[in-house]
């Protein structure tokens, strides 16, 4: 690209340009991992590290150290802040992550795409019985339909933590093999699973008025 300040031209996409040192506009389409500087696309991250990236990019493109310059390169700071925000809040999550390496290579999996567990079918067709008799009491359910969705909450969000605790086994093995299509379909798998529990949990949550 050319410097929007000297006009050289730039190769790679560094922040600054070597020329006359002023900020350059941030290339579109990087990842989150560009965006921090990791040199690979890994789902097992130091969290310490994570942390440290954020802070020095924070302060390296801040915009109150653009107060004295153009108005063009303070909105470039704004840009590249927001970028190293969003990245930092996709990175930090490593349910995000997952998501992220799925998307990458297998498309949208947005949670209306979500599916309900094969072996969990029955189940979710019994609770819902049970909510539809809750919502339907008038704010009087009877205690044994509070009772068997209370029992059932709790078994799902066990379900959702091993679900969890078995999605973050995979981040090893699928580092190691980052190419292996199977591991991905995997991983988009239990992100479904998991996504279909936690939107049935919000219509317990609903169906009990909670808040």
């Amino acid at each position: 690209m050319n410097c929007p300040h000297c006009s050289i031209v730039v190769d790679g996409a560094p922040a600054f340009c070597p020329a006359c040192r002023r900020i350059l506009p941030a290339v579109a389409d990087r990842s989150p991992y560009e965006v921090m500087e990791y040199e690979h696309s890994h789902l097992n991250l130091d969290p310490v590290d994570l942390e440290e990236r954020l802070f020095r990019l924070s302060k390296r493109f801040h915009p109150d150290r653009f107060a004295g310059k153009s108005a063009e390169e303070i909105q470039i700071s704004h840009d590249h802040s927001s970028a190293v925000n969003n990245a930092y809040r996709t990175l930090k999550s490593p349910f995000l992550r997952a998501k992220y390496a799925v998307e990458r290579e297998l498309g949208s999996i947005e949670e209306k795409s979500a599916s309900v567990p094969m072996d969990m079918a029955d189940f979710f067709f019994e609770v819902h019985e049970h909510l539809d008799v809750i919502r339907e009491a008038n704010g009087n359910p009877p205690p044994d339909a509070v009772q068997a969705v209370a029992s059932a909450e709790a078994e799902l969000r066990d379900k959702v933590r091993r679900l969890e605790k078995d999605l973050l086994e995979m981040f090893t093995r699928y580092d190691a093999q980052p190419d292996d299509r199977n591991k991905i379909e995997e991983m988009k798998e239990i992100l479904s699973h998991r996504s279909y529990i936690q939107s049935f949990l919000r219509q317990v949550d609903s169906a009990l008025n909670r808040d």
